[in-house]
C-alpha cells in the first residue's frame, strides 16, 4: 500500500518537474531553436513529415547583401509583412521538389529531382509550411525582443529574379536565418534562408495626429546609396583616336590632374574638388573646396590645390606680382561696367592761399640763453697719483 502511494507521488513529482522544465525552455529559447521547432511542428501537422533544421545561423545584412544572397540559386518567395515591408525566403530546388512530392504522392521518392524553372505552383506548395511555421515562430518568441521583427509574416508570391526582389526591398538591413534542412529522414536535403526586414521596436499606440519622429527619417536618409564619380580631367579626342583606344593605351593628362580631381554627382554635376593619392596602400581622395563655375574661383582652387601639395597656402603658391600689376590690381577701372559715376575729388578742392612774407620776422638765434663767458667757472682739482704696478719676474 505504501509502495503504491510512493509511486503515485513520484509520478506527480515527475509531471510537475516536466512542466517546469518545459516552461523554462520556452522562456529561455533562442531564436535559432524556436525556428527549428516551429518549422518541424508545421511539417508534422500538415503532412506528418519529418523536418529537421540543422545548423541554424542568425546574421544581419544590408539591402545590397540581401539581394546578392537571393541571387545564389533557388526559388525566391516573397513574404507579405506588416507595414507593407516584405520579407523573403530562399529555398533550394531539392526541398521544393520534396514538398511537392509529399503533397502530390504522399511520400518523397528516392529519385533525384531534375533541374527546371520554378513556377507559381511550386511556390504555392511551400505556402502551408511557411504560413504555419512563421506563425509558430512568432508564438514561440512571445517574450523575446526579436518577436516584433518576425511577427505577422505569411506567404506572398514567387519572385522571378533577385533583381526584381531588390526593387521590392524597403528596409536598410535584414535579419537572416540560414539553415540546412533534412526532409523525410534524409530523402531530400538542402538550404533554406529566411530574410526579415528590420523594423523599429514597438513603443505602443502612436497618436494619429503626431508628426513622424525625425531621427528615424534621418537614419533612413543616411542609409540611402549615393554614387560619386571622380573625374581626373576631360580630354577631346578625334573619332579615329577613340576607335583606337585599347587596353594599355596611354593618354596624356594635364600636370594638375591629380591635384584638381573633380567630384561629380549623378548626371555629371560637379559638387567638389579634391586631390587624388594613396593611403595605407589604397586609393584615397582628399576633398577640398566646393566647385565653382567662376574663372576666378577656378584659379584660386588650382593655386590652393597646388599649394596644399607643396605644403604652402594659396597665397604663398601664387607667383609674385611686379609693381605695375599690384597697382592695376589695387585700382579698379573707373570705366568698368557697373561702376557709379564719381566726380574727381581733386577738382572740388579750394585754392591754397598765398604764404605771408617772412622777411620781416626776427632772426632766430640758436645760442640764445647760453653763457658767453666761461672765466667764472672754478678750476678742477688735481688727479691723485697712480700706485706702482707690480713687476713680474
Amino acid at each position: 500500500m505504501d509502495d503504491a502511494r510512493n509511486a503515485e507521488n513520484m509520478d506527480v513529482l515527475r509531471r510537475k518537474a516536466s512542466l517546469g522544465r518545459r516552461a523554462f525552455e520556452a522562456h529561455g529559447m533562442s531564436p535559432e531553436k524556436a525556428l527549428n521547432r516551429a518549422l518541424t511542428r508545421a511539417a508534422e501537422t500538415h503532412w506528418n513529415l519529418a523536418f529537421l533544421a540543422r545548423e541554424v545561423r542568425q546574421s544581419r545584412i544590408d539591402q545590397a547583401g540581401c539581394e546578392a544572397m537571393l541571387g545564389t540559386g533557388g526559388m525566391i518567395v516573397l513574404l507579405d509583412g506588416p507595414d507593407g515591408q516584405p520579407g523573403f525566403a530562399l529555398i533550394d530546388g531539392g526541398l521544393v521538389a520534396g514538398l511537392t512530392e509529399v503533397q502530390t504522392f504522399g511520400t518523397i521518392s528516392a529519385m533525384e529531382p531534375e533541374e527546371r524553372t520554378f513556377t507559381a505552383t511550386d511556390a504555392a506548395m511551400t505556402a502551408p509550411l511557411l504560413d504555419q511555421g512563421l506563425e509558430n515562430f512568432a508564438r514561440l518568441l512571445a517574450a523575446h525582443p526579436l518577436r516584433h521583427q518576425v511577427a505577422e509574416f505569411r506567404f506572398g508570391a514567387r519572385v522571378e529574379t533577385a533583381r526584381v526582389a531588390g526593387t521590392l526591398m524597403e528596409a536598410a538591413f535584414y535579419t537572416l536565418f540560414r539553415m540546412e534542412v533534412d526532409l523525410g529522414g534524409g530523402c531530400r536535403t538542402g538550404q533554406m534562408t529566411l530574410a526579415f526586414p528590420e523594423r523599429p521596436e514597438e513603443t505602443g499606440e502612436e497618436d494619429e495626429d503626431a508628426e513622424p519622429a525625425s531621427p528615424r527619417h534621418s537614419q533612413l536618409m543616411m542609409t540611402l546609396p549615393a554614387q560619386l564619380d571622380a573625374v581626373l580631367c576631360r580630354l577631346t579626342l578625334s573619332l579615329k583616336d577613340v576607335e583606337a583606344l585599347d587596353i594599355g593605351t596611354r593618354l596624356n593628362l594635364p600636370r594638375d590632374a591629380l591635384t584638381r580631381t573633380e567630384i561629380c554627382a549623378a548626371g555629371g554635376q560637379p559638387i567638389a574638388e579634391g586631390t587624388l593619392g594613396q593611403m595605407n596602400g589604397q586609393r584615397a581622395l582628399r576633398l577640398g573646396r566646393a566647385a565653382s563655375p567662376g574663372k576666378l574661383d577656378d584659379l584660386v582652387a588650382g593655386q590652393g590645390a597646388m599649394g596644399a601639395a607643396l605644403g604652402m597656402d594659396a597665397a604663398a603658391a601664387a607667383p609674385p606680382l611686379d609693381f605695375q600689376q599690384m597697382v592695376d590690381a589695387a585700382e579698379p577701372a573707373m570705366d568698368a561696367p557697373g561702376q557709379p559715376d564719381i566726380a574727381s575729388p581733386i577738382m572740388d578742392l579750394p585754392d591754397i592761399p598765398e604764404l605771408d612774407d617772412l622777411s620781416a620776422a626776427p632772426a632766430f638765434d640758436s645760442t640764445a640763453g647760453l653763457p658767453t663767458d666761461f672765466a667764472d667757472l672754478p678750476d678742477l682739482p688735481d688727479l691723485p697719483d697712480l700706485p706702482d704696478f707690480p713687476m713680474q719676474k
